[in-house]
């Protein structure tokens, strides 16, 4: 596929708590080489949230640019600033900002609560303004300051900086857009809504958590875009972290503004690299400043009519301030990538061969891609071997079972030779120094970059003594120690999300160094992740309706990046829907080969049908994936619909585009029976018949509604002309069924 330039990245009661550094925040891609718990209610709330076509590509590079707003000379007093799509204003003796929008408008404290419970009695506040900026300072009665806010407008977006003194409790949780008195204009027990999976749904007080979900489950994304949405009479407002804070959740509570766990006490004895720590006062301050001061990440402040909207407006912000890296934008990607993934898990659960068992071993392996091939009938897949291959966690030397180091590098070049590729399960945060003893990996440690380099080396390398895998699985990015218990050797260059975003990059960093074209799977959602990671995988879900909400998800939040399908106990009653629409989404997975989870047999005929699609899928290019309407979803490349979901999500149909307007080739292929209805764009027409495996079959119109008689799984083939022969809009419309 040609080389890729360097793709550069930034890095109610008050509750008691218990970064991405600058420096790991460059381009750690440069000149790669590439080659060819939510239920069916957070799926409908998904839809129900409007499913428009995403923008497109989003790159970022280091620095941010400079804003293109009217500027306004440097005053005292009463503040307005006009950017588009919204408006604020300021009084210049208060701290209340108020934003006006077409829809209506809303009021919001900009005072942070650093180690207080309250705005302290007496205290004042002074407003400046100057061009697009605006600065409140927060004054204690005897005149000394104690907090600066900086507002940065942008279009449609704007920022909000804090530096704080820090107050006599720091065991209180920081609370921003809190005065004590006022919180934020969000109102309804409906009227939140998070985008971790783990709490979907509209609540009240929406939580983004990045961690262990209690004891029930682990958490689907590590982490979630760290952005809450609430909603106010001028519509949906977000509140979104720019950059990955020393913390791990963040919490909107109308009473309390928004609540972030930052251990006060630890990062008040280090220097803030960017993820929250010490500084100094503010040079500008009219009259010096006691006590220690700490900043913290800004918030990007979006609006929109919806939350799913409001998602794609705070990614949309994050790429204005080039902090939301893409690591492999489509294109850019080795045709292989989007090759349905084999993975060995579920396979091992029912065959009892899991984990350590004396049973998984490289026969078992070489078995279990067999079998997966014999029943789904593919000759190009990838095969993830998944838990447990090591010797021991936090090891890239394989198990004994695995006839160690020489044993693997042959299992893997015998799977290669078959034409498969092969990605290895590996587990962050956890290590084995002896078998029986689990230890944290501490990503801050002096040791820690030697360390992964030298494990990516034997992994993905090519040496006489490596494995040569073509990828990694990255699982349990969960596990990330609390903020203020990490115990880290070097807490300043990271804490909670800030440290796994430096574990991550450091990882993803070697990973590539070893292998260029390594293909690294997490499941890390919150974009400032984007250039650590090649594909997004939907985390264990179980039901289709499940998945498909979180690939909405990620479909607003990182449509360059592939979205792995997942495939952990899909059971046979939701098999064709799921394949179906995570074929068309993003890379399908199929964790089994003999049976489903549940124990139902995969019929082999049934299996070459699925194997049938799945192959029809790769036709769709390389583009990003958006969600319909009607509960489906389309892929787009390049502006046209390649490839889209029919027939109630048990079919998909692929779009082939020829040159200068001559027409469009389509290949349907559904697991269904009957008519298959499709809906024609303006301008475009049905040419001739329809034929599947060779045979006409029964084609009808009505206007623009078109229907097509299925009589099994054989491919469906049709043309169609286009009124109007030039390019354009009505190309891109062609295939809106």
């Amino acid at each position: 596929m040609g080389s890729v330039a360097a793709w550069a990245r930034v890095p109610t009661d008050r509750r008691v708590t218990g970064h991405a550094p600058s420096s790991l925040s460059g381009a750690f891609r440069t000149a790669r080489v590439r080659s060819g718990r939510a239920r069916w209610l957070a799926f409908a709330t998904l839809l129900a949230l409007g499913c428009a076509a995403w923008p497109g590509p989003v790159q970022a590079a280091n620095g941010v640019s400079t804003r293109a707003l009217p500027t306004q000379a440097s005053q005292l007093g009463p503040v307005r600033i006009h950017a588009l799509g919204y408006s604020l204003s300021i009084p210049g003796r208060g701290a209340t900002l108020t934003v006006r929008t077409s829809r209506g408008s809303f009021r919001m404290p900009i005072v942070a609560l650093i180690g207080r419970s309250a705005v302290p009695t007496g205290s004042t506040f002074r407003t400046v303004g100057q061009g697009s900026t605006i600065t409140v300072t927060a004054f204690l009665p005897d005149g000394r300051p104690f907090e600066v806010a900086t507002v940065n407008s942008w279009p449609r977006f704007f920022t909000v900086a804090f530096q704080s003194q820090l107050g006599a409790n720091p065991s209180l949780e920081p609370a921003f857009f809190d005065s004590g008195k006022r919180g934020l204009p969000v109102t309804g027990s409906r009227s939140g809504f998070t985008p971790d999976p783990i709490g979907l749904a509209r609540v009240a007080n929406p939580t983004s958590y990045l961690g262990f979900a209690k004891s029930t489950h682990s958490a689907p994304f590590s982490p979630p875009a760290l952005d809450l949405e609430g909603r106010t009479s001028a519509g949906w407002v977000g509140f979104g972290m720019t950059q990955m804070p020393d913390a791990t959740t963040m919490t909107l509570d109308p009473d309390d503004g928004i609540l972030v766990n930052y251990p006060l006490r630890v990062v008040s004895t280090f220097a803030d690299g960017g993820a929250g720590g010490k500084v100094r006062p503010p040079a500008a301050l009219p009259r010096p400043a006691g006590g220690r001061w700490l900043s913290f990440p800004s918030f990007a402040v979006t609006i929109a009519g919806n939350p799913l909207n409001g998602l794609v407006a705070y990614r949309q912000a994050l790429g204005s301030l080039q902090l939301a890296p893409v690591a492999a934008p489509p294109g850019k990607r080795p045709g292989w990538w989007s090759w349905p993934l084999a993975d060995t898990w579920g396979q091992q659960e029912v065959t009892g061969a899991a984990r350590t068992s004396a049973a998984y071993t490289a026969a078992w392996v070489r078995g279990f891609a067999k079998s997966w091939r014999e029943r789904f009938g593919l000759r190009h897949f990838t095969v993830v071997i998944d838990s447990q291959w090591q010797a021991h966690f936090g090891s890239a030397r394989p198990s004994a079972r695995f006839g160690g180091v020489s044993g693997m590098r042959r299992l893997i070049r015998e799977l290669h030779q078959a034409g498969l590729r092969v990605m290895l399960w590996w587990p962050l945060w956890i290590r084995q120094p002896v078998v029986g003893v689990r230890k944290v990996v501490d990503p801050t440690a002096v040791s820690f970059p030697a360390t992964i380099r030298r494990q990516m080396a034997i992994a993905l390398g090519s040496g006489r003594h490596d494995l040569g895998a073509d990828g990694l699985k990255l699982d349990w990015g969960d596990l990330v120690p609390a903020p203020a218990n990490a115990h880290f050797a070097r807490p300043s260059l990271g804490l909670g999300a800030a440290a796994l975003l430096r574990y991550m990059s450091l990882l993803s960093r070697a990973a590539w160094q070893a292998n260029p074209h390594a293909l690294i799977d997490g499941s890390a959602v919150a974009p400032q992740f984007g250039g650590t990671e090649d594909a997004i995988r939907l985390y264990d879900a179980h039901l289709v309706s499940t998945w498909d909400a979180r690939a909405i998800l990620v479909s607003a939040l990182d449509p360059n990046t592939l979205i792995d399908g997942d495939g952990w106990r899909l059971d046979a009653a939701q098999a064709v829907t799921h394949i179906v629409s995570s074929a068309v989404y993003g890379i399908p997975a199929i964790y089994y080969s003999t049976t489903w989870s549940g124990g139902t047999t995969i019929v082999p005929d049934f299996g070459r049908d699925l194997g049938s699609l799945l192959a029809l899928a790769q036709g769709r290019g390389q583009g990003v994936a958006v969600p319909t309407g009607s509960g489906g979803w389309k892929y787009i490349v390049r502006g046209r619909i390649t490839a889209r979901t029919v027939d109630q999500n048990r079919g998909l149909i692929v779009f082939h585009y020829a040159a200068r307007g001559g027409g469009v080739k389509a290949s349907l292929i559904t697991m269904g029976l009957g008519a298959v209805g499709l809906q024609l764009a303006p301008g475009w027409a049905p040419a001739g018949g329809a034929t599947q495996g060779g045979h006409p079959i029964r084609l009808t119109r009505q206007g623009s509604a078109l229907k097509v008689w299925s009589h099994g799984s054989a491919t469906i083939r049709l043309r169609f002309t286009l009124a109007q022969p030039r390019p354009g809009p009505a190309l891109t419309r062609l295939a809106s069924f």
